[in-house]
């Protein structure tokens, strides 16, 4: 016989000779083991409170239906008491190092668990915010007003009326969907930017290039839209208003965003070219950001204006930035634009049929391309 039977067959039988010697537990504690947490055998006395010489009763009659233990904790409860207790000591203590000093006893515990289960059963109903309210509200063709539970526009209505409540008159009169219009800039402002403009070929050359080389994985404007941007920015018989701001400078950041792929077609220039060889000189970088200084003195209202192209704008001015400023200014064009997109309530689906579908697919192709560049 093998040296590794032999060992097996001893520590079997060794194993059989020590299941004989342990005593059984007992389905009901005497009181003093159960104070002090101590395993109980049986009997009354009991060998425990026989051997210390203490008092040993019983104040509940013996139980008959025996606790559902696993066969392993039964068995590490019989053959190892002390692993048991010391086990349940640390688990005492760390209900009391995060409960504080309360009491142990299983009618207590089960209260405290009760408590708990209430409240994380109501913390996840109360994150659960699919059923919300909402209402997106169109004022113009471009801008929208979006109302909801956590919206700037509710909160600042529930404002207002808890203002109207406390008033003794109740002709008030507040415009519905206010903008402080007199933080607006005179529309001379855009009569001067366009003295900025490049000349046709080269605007047109600088947008083919933000169409060929930026505009490839996500979407910031649509190429008959720019076109006829720039038709009423040559146009010298086009009138601006303040609605205009916006898409005014979106063409700017458009050209400006053209500069930096310019370079992209001076290898691929040719004889047979129809492009002028001096139209690449527009790569340069002080032609570039000249562009952007324009952009930039109308920003204050396109912020004011809060429409979907003054998002769009936002969106492209940060284009322009994300490889020139290594201080997050492209992540601050893209809060902007974060911000407004879901004041014009551009972040839910819209269910209403009071505007054209060709816009509210605009809508939601911007706010994917805010959304998931931002992100």
């Amino acid at each position: 016989m093998s040296e590794g039977i032999r060992q097996e067959i001893a520590c079997g039988t060794k194993r059989k000779r020590e299941a004989t010697v342990v005593k059984k537990r007992t389905s009901l504690a005497c009181d003093t083991c159960r104070k002090q947490k101590e395993k109980c055998e049986g009997g009354q006395p009991c060998w425990r409170c026989q051997r210390l010489d203490r008092r040993c009763q019983f104040s509940t009659p013996q139980a008959t239906r025996r606790p559902n233990y696993s066969p392993r904790e039964d068995s590490l409860l019989c053959h190892n008491p002390e692993q048991s207790n010391r086990h349940q000591k640390n688990l005492e203590q760390i209900v009391q190092h995060f409960l504080g000093d309360i009491d142990l006893e299983e009618e207590s515990i089960a209260r405290v668990a009760a408590t708990y289960e209430a409240k994380s059963k109501e913390m996840e109903n109360s994150l659960d915010v699919a059923e919300e309210p909402f209402d997106v509200h169109f004022v113009s063709k471009d801008v929208a007003f979006y109302s909801g539970e956590f919206s700037h526009w509710n909160f600042s209505e529930k404002l207002r009326r808890r203002m109207s409540s406390r008033r003794a008159s109740s002709d008030l009169n507040v415009k519905e969907y206010w903008r402080p219009t007199h933080l607006q800039s005179s529309i001379h402002i855009v009569a001067e930017a366009m003295t900025h403009l490049p000349p046709r070929p080269i605007a047109e050359f600088l947008s083919i290039m933000f169409f060929k080389y930026t505009e490839v994985n996500s979407f910031y404007a649509e190429r008959p839209w720019v076109q006829a941007k720039l038709d009423l920015c040559y146009n010298s018989n086009t009138k601006f208003t303040s609605s205009d701001i916006p898409w005014v400078c979106s063409v700017f950041a458009i050209l400006a965003v053209g500069t930096q792929m310019a370079h992209m077609e001076e290898d691929r220039a040719d004889s047979e070219s129809n492009v002028p060889e001096d139209i690449f000189a527009c790569s340069e970088d002080a032609i570039g950001l000249g562009f952007y200084r324009i952009a930039c003195k109308l920003v204050p209202d396109v912020i004011l204006a809060a429409s979907y192209e003054s998002v769009q704008a936002c969106l492209i001015l940060a284009v322009f930035a994300l490889p020139v400023s290594t201080g997050g200014l492209s992540y601050t064009y893209f809060g902007l634009a974060m911000k407004m997109a879901i004041q014009n309530g551009m972040h839910r689906k819209y269910t209403g049929d009071d505007f054209d579908r060709k816009t509210v697919e605009l809508r939601n192709r911007l706010f994917w391309s805010v959304y998931s560049l931002e992100r």
